[in-house]
């Protein structure tokens, strides 16, 4: 589903773009015409001639922007997993306005505009790849000139990537690694009853719950709420403090109501992140695009 929306919004971006791009030129050449007409040596031909090769150099650079952040919202969505195909696909869509002008062209001109014609139009494309490629790998580049737009569509979280100051990335991987080690904690409790080692698994589960403890007890709560609101607060005052109460009643002989009260806990920390989750994943790779953003929410 993804993939055919992503498909139908550079399809509708396109004609967009096709109407612009023409009503573009077509406003810049009718004043060529006219000063042809009178000198073709004129100031007014050279000024208009420079105009509309401005236009396009721009309006190529703005396309392949509008292609590379419709690829990226949707690539950065956690349930996306083969993102060449949709990198093949954007890039093909952003190639057809080109092809699209390029055979309507062909049609209404003689054979020795035909080469010129196909001159510009392969000059225009090597600049259409350059621009995509270009955005694709640097995709904050784009936002210098275009950020108007990016702005305009919201795809500037995806375009702009504001770094996170370094003394501040730890506190991410503390998450995750507290994030990590209560998984894997509580996939040993489970499969305990039926393990053929009971203690030794019950132990690690110890271990992987202290260790939570240690790193989720290492993030800082303002840290995690600039980087997405409420999130070190929900950490805080639900998964540091269920971690608490779970170290605590895991002692033998277990603690069932301490156990009780850190379900409950983690039961809405579980219910808040399943809300925000994604979104949490993309405001970290804007601000920290080293991090592997792509995580699978487990419980």
């Amino acid at each position: 589903m993804n993939f055919l929306t992503m498909n139908f919004q550079l399809l509708i971006s396109g004609l967009l773009g096709t109407f612009l791009l023409s009503a573009g030129i077509a406003l810049c050449i009718i004043p060529i015409s006219m000063s042809v007409k009178k000198n073709p040596n004129s100031k007014l031909f050279v000024f208009f001639t420079l105009l509309t090769g401005c236009f396009q150099f721009y309006f190529w650079g703005l396309w392949a922007t509008v292609c590379v952040s419709i690829i990226y919202s949707f690539i950065n969505k956690p349930d996306v997993t083969w993102d060449w195909v949709y990198w093949l696909s954007g890039f093909m869509w952003c190639m057809s306005i080109i092809a699209r002008l390029h055979s309507s062209e062909q049609a209404h001109i003689d054979d020795l505009d035909k080469k010129n014609q196909s001159r510009g139009a392969c000059l225009y494309t090597l600049l259409l790849i350059s621009f995509f490629i270009t955005f694709s790998i640097k995709p904050h580049w784009s936002y210098n000139t275009y950020g108007w737009y990016l702005n305009a569509t919201n795809y500037s979280q995806y375009m702009k990537r504001d770094q996170i100051n370094i003394n501040d990335k730890p506190n991410i991987e503390h998450f995750f690694t507290a994030y990590a080690s209560v998984i894997q904690a509580s996939s040993l409790l489970h499969g305990v009853s039926t393990s053929p080692s009971q203690e030794q698994d019950f132990a690690k589960a110890q271990i992987q719950f202290n260790n939570a403890y240690k790193s989720i007890a290492q993030c800082d709560e303002n840290v995690l709420n600039e980087l997405y609101p409420n999130w070190g607060t929900q950490s805080k005052e639900n998964l540091e403090n269920a971690l608490a109460l779970i170290n605590t009643a895991i002692k033998k002989p277990i603690n069932e109501k301490m156990l009780g009260e850190a379900d409950i806990l983690i039961l809405k920390f579980d219910n808040w992140l399943k809300i925000n989750w994604t979104n949490i994943l993309i405001s970290i790779n804007h601000k920290y695009p080293e991090y592997p953003v792509k995580r699978k929410l487990k419980h």
